[in-house]
């Protein structure tokens, strides 16, 4: 029973935050479908992540413990944002703001699907991580997505060059992925 309440805590939540994103979209960018897809790329981005991070750890190129703390934000954050290289194309993504919408979501889709390893993994407190999970880790997920969301947003519609586009582009991929990588160590220093 309490392994079903953690669940639902930790797909409601996060849905709540699609819902009032989405429904608060004041500038009307985000398309239902578009946002939809990005939640299903989150999902499969974590599939890939979970490849990509047991292959270092599996290959002796780094520890559990590095991989947690400076590998697994790195590829997290690469994986979650390719999705939004191809919709940045796309004649309908018409402010940066859809950057935003649709990296969060992409970013939200793979908290949700990390949140039930965490919860299989350990149902004596999966009510209590569930909540946690869903009020830090979540929102580190889909915070740092949307930063990279809306750089490539902004990238879209700059007009003074692809040199400083691309600076603006990898700036905030670093400032993402160290976001992701500041709060995993500060997690993992506080883990017993």
């Amino acid at each position: 029973m309490t392994t079903t309440i953690a669940l639902l805590v930790a797909i409601a939540i996060p849905a709540i935050y699609l819902v009032a994103i989405y429904k608060y979209d004041f500038y009307q960018t985000g398309n239902l479908r578009v946002v939809m897809a990005c939640f299903l790329w989150g999902i499969g981005a974590y599939y890939i992540a979970v490849q990509v991070n047991t292959a270092f750890v599996n290959s002796q190129l780094v520890s559990r413990d590095s991989m947690v703390r400076f590998t697994a934000p790195i590829a997290e954050e690469i994986l979650k944002g390719a999705i939004l290289i191809y919709l940045i194309r796309r004649a309908d993504f018409t402010y940066f703001v859809d950057g935003a919408i649709y990296g969060f979501t992409a970013g939200i889709g793979f908290a949700i699907i990390e949140n039930f390893e965490y919860i299989f993994s350990h149902p004596a407190s999966a009510v209590a991580l569930a909540v946690a999970r869903v009020f830090s880790t979540n929102l580190i997920h889909a915070t740092a997505s949307g930063i990279i969301g809306i750089a490539l947003g902004f990238s879209r519609f700059d007009r003074a060059g692809s040199s400083r586009r691309w600076l603006i582009v990898i700036g905030s991929a670093l400032i993402a992925m160290s976001l992701h990588t500041v709060f995993n160590n500060i997690v993992s220093d506080g883990a017993p």
